[in-house]
């Protein structure tokens, strides 16, 4: 301890006599525990102020140092409604936004409850279920415009009516990407060979049916 300003610091066979300041300009408002600094002279829960301690010592420097280094923050209080559960941070403040971050970065927030009201945060689970219901529509779309596409292949493939008063009734099949299509389908034409009239119904592996004449 030689090195130290005898005159800031106790004797080791005596304990720092100081209580806990209460003005906002002792050491800037801000209580320190100090614990092990003499060994076994010092007790752990004993505070220190400069009422006590000379504000040239080198270990009020280094406190003022440590306190230096904390950003500036005002407290805020965690309440919880007896009735409801309900656990706020924050409620009576004017902040706009929650941090989680830390010196290494983001951080995880776990044991997050699925969200309910617009306002609420969702988790992972209702995230990913989300993305599968999405996903799910898509592949349904897909699969009905293949369906679609193989039906109208099916009713490409019908056989017409050419000559003058030919009349043709004919069954066409399709597929696309692993669905099928069907077609069934009646052509007459005009004995003069100047109107062709035909119709026909078409249907899917999905189980959809449509129809169209011309």
């Amino acid at each position: 301890m030689s090195s130290l300003d005898q005159r800031a610091l106790p004797k080791p066979s005596s304990v720092i006599d100081m209580n806990v300041f209460n003005t906002t300009s002792d050491n800037k408002g801000c209580r320190k525990l100090l614990t092990g600094l003499m060994g076994s002279a010092l007790l752990a829960g004993a505070f220190y102020s400069s009422a006590s301690m000379a504000q040239s010592s080198p270990v009020m420097d280094a406190m003022a140092a440590i306190y230096e280094s904390v950003p500036d923050s005002t407290p805020v209080a965690v309440t919880q409604d007896n009735n409801t559960k309900v656990i706020s941070v924050g409620q009576q403040s004017n902040g706009t936004e929650v941090s989680m971050r830390g010196s290494e970065g983001p951080r995880m927030v776990s044991g997050v409850a699925a969200g309910t009201r617009d306002t609420d945060a969702v988790n992972l689970g209702q995230t990913k279920a989300m993305f599968n219901d999405v996903n799910d529509k898509i592949r349904r779309t897909e699969r009905k415009a293949d369906q679609g596409t193989a039906a109208a292949i099916a009713a490409a493939n019908l056989p017409q009516a050419v000559l003058p008063g030919e009349k043709v009734v004919g069954v066409g099949g399709g597929t696309w990407s692993g669905e099928s299509g069907y077609a069934v389908g009646v052509s007459a034409a005009t004995d003069s060979g100047k109107w062709l009239i035909n119709g026909s119904v078409i249907g899917s592996s999905g189980g959809d049916v449509g129809g169209g004449v011309g």
